[in-house]
């Protein structure tokens, strides 16, 4: 998730933000690590369905060694964020934590877990 360098339209991550706020906040073309080094706080809102732990494992294994400079907030969602109305889900508090060393190495092993050929490597996690 570095900056845009070949990537066709609609495959960066940027790609669904309106390109009005990308040019409010300076974003355009920037890399994920990039964007949020110009955040005071980042805060992942994750939901407890399986594919959106294995995305948090791997973004938590991606942003690695740089998580430890970022400010980001581990927000639980307990409600489907693609279901649920803006103003209930704004309404709505979710309990965050700070993404800690720890967390940054239960993510690797649980990626490198999912990666590997057999499921073993599960059990250690």
């Amino acid at each position: 998730m570095t900056a845009r360098t070949s990537q066709p339209p609609e495959f960066h991550w940027l790609d669904s933000v309106p390109p009005p706020r990308l040019e409010q906040f300076g974003m355009n073309g920037l890399g994920l690590i990039e964007a949020c080094a110009r955040c005071e706080t980042v805060e992942l809102w994750m939901e407890t369905v399986p594919n959106a732990q294995l995305v948090l494992i791997w973004l938590l294994g991606y942003l690695g060694p740089q998580a430890k400079t970022l400010n980001i907030i581990l927000r639980h969602v307990d409600a489907s964020l693609g279901e649920t109305g803006l103003a209930r889900l704004a309404g709505l508090k979710f309990p965050g934590v700070a993404i800690s060393d720890h967390h940054l190495v239960i993510a690797s092993l649980g990626w490198q877990a999912f990666r590997a050929s057999t499921p073993q490597a599960w059990s250690t996690c």
